[in-house]
């Protein structure tokens, strides 16, 4: 999300097409959020846009993310977090 985000910084495109108003104001401090690796809370009365923000958040994803086959959970292969995956990349490595 962040390496997305900042390609679409460099570009000049908008960073939220659709989103009016807010250019100055909460988009620059959401891709800094975003960009710092932050946790992101949106506050603000019913009509403010909030939803519509994150639901165009996921348009900075990448289309596919890796995950470790058979997971409950779509453990990350480079950084999982439970114990079946953390045995089955220390047993089976770069092939898991």
């Amino acid at each position: 999300m962040r390496r997305n985000l900042l390609a679409r910084l460099r570009s000049g495109e908008p960073l939220l097409p659709g989103i009016v108003g807010y250019d100055e104001t909460v988009l620059p401090q959401l891709a800094n959020a975003v960009i710092s690796g932050h946790d992101v809370i949106m506050l603000g009365e019913r009509g403010q846009a909030k939803s519509r923000i994150m639901r165009s958040l996921i348009n900075f994803l990448d289309p596919q993310v890796p995950v470790i086959a058979g997971c409950e959970i779509n453990d990350h292969p480079y950084g999982p977090i439970c114990r079946r995956c953390l045995d089955l990349v220390a047993k089976d490595g770069d092939k898991v």
